[in-house]
C-alpha cells in the first residue's frame, strides 16, 4: 500500500513527509496505524517508495492542496499548499476484500462505505479518501 498526499516527488515534497507536524500528521498518523493492524502488507510514503504514483494529476487533491479552483485542471499542487487533508492511497485488491473489513473499521475505527470497487474511509472529521483498484477506469478521490 502506497500512501501520498499527492505533491509529487520532488525534493520539497519529499521533505514534507518528514518536517510537517508532528506524529498525528493524517498520513503518517493513517501509516503508523495501518503498519499496527496490517503488520503483513508494505505500507509506504514517498519517502521510503520508488513508486511514483503521488496523484498529482488528481483534481479533487489539487483543490483541498490549495490549487485555485479554476487551476485545478492545469496545475499541480506545491509541498508549500500542502496542508494533509489529502490522502492518496494505492493498493492491492486484498485491502478491499471482505476478510479485511472489520480490521478496516473495528481497529482503525474509521467509518468504512464499501461499494463494488470501491471503499471510502471517513478518517475523523477532516478527511476522506475513495480507494479504487489499478485498472481500467482507475481513479482516487479524496475530499474535506
Amino acid at each position: 500500500m502506497f500512501l501520498s498526499s499527492g505533491s509529487g516527488q520532488p525534493t520539497s515534497s519529499l521533505a514534507w513527509y518528514t518536517t510537517s507536524p508532528g506524529p498525528i500528521f493524517p498520513i503518517r498518523h493513517l501509516q503508523q496505524n495501518l503498519r499496527t493492524n496490517f503488520p503483513e502488507w508494505n505500507i509506504s510514503l514517498p519517502t521510503d517508495s520508488e513508486c511514483d504514483l503521488t496523484a498529482t494529476t488528481n483534481v479533487v487533491g489539487r483543490y483541498i492542496n490549495g490549487v485555485e479552483e479554476s487551476r485545478v485542471c492545469v496545475e499541480d499542487a506545491t509541498a508549500d499548499s500542502c496542508d494533509g487533508g489529502f490522502i492518496h492511497v494505492e493498493q492491492a485488491i486484498v485491502a478491499r476484500g471482505q476478510e479485511v473489513y472489520e480490521r478496516w473499521w473495528g481497529r482503525l475505527n474509521l467509518v468504512v462505505v464499501v461499494l463494488e470497487s470501491h471503499m471510502i474511509l471517513a478518517l475523523g472529521d477532516s478527511a476522506y479518501v475513495l480507494l479504487s483498484a489499478r485498472g481500467p477506469g482507475f481513479n482516487s478521490q479524496s475530499g474535506p
